[in-house]
């Protein structure tokens, strides 16, 4: 969702960049038909482009508002070892292990702390 958030105005800012400039024909030599509203659809496929753009930084934008703040209220602990399990996509790849040896704990404390984090972050976001 922050990947949203950070690149959406960028990619705004193109799309009206698009609509303000005309497209130069392409020289295929491919004989072509000629479409009397083919600039009135490119300028509407760009204007449902931009909607959805917004719609989904707006949502992205909510979502990041509803999340941080449960998200920064975990200990320093917590976060690491969520982080670790479900945001680096670590699960398959031996999170355990490598925070067992961070830690310095057993791996079946480390379970243990993942489910403790994960119930305490569940109880911030649901209450």
């Amino acid at each position: 969702m922050q990947i949203i958030i950070d690149t959406t105005s960028e990619s705004i800012k193109q799309s009206h960049d698009n609509m303000e400039s005309p497209r130069s024909p392409s020289l295929s030599g491919m004989p072509v038909s000629h479409n009397p509203q083919a600039g009135e659809a490119t300028l509407v496929e760009q204007l449902d482009r931009l909607s959805v753009m917004e719609r989904r930084y707006d949502e992205a934008k909510f979502y990041m508002d509803w999340f941080e703040p449960c998200w920064k209220a975990l200990t320093e602990q917590e976060r690491r070892i969520l982080d670790e399990f479900y945001l680096n996509g670590g699960f398959r790849n031996g999170a355990r292990h490598r925070l067992a040896a961070e830690l310095s704990f057993s791996v079946r404390h480390i379970n243990r702390l993942r489910g403790l984090a994960l119930a305490r972050l569940q109880l911030l976001l649901f209450g």
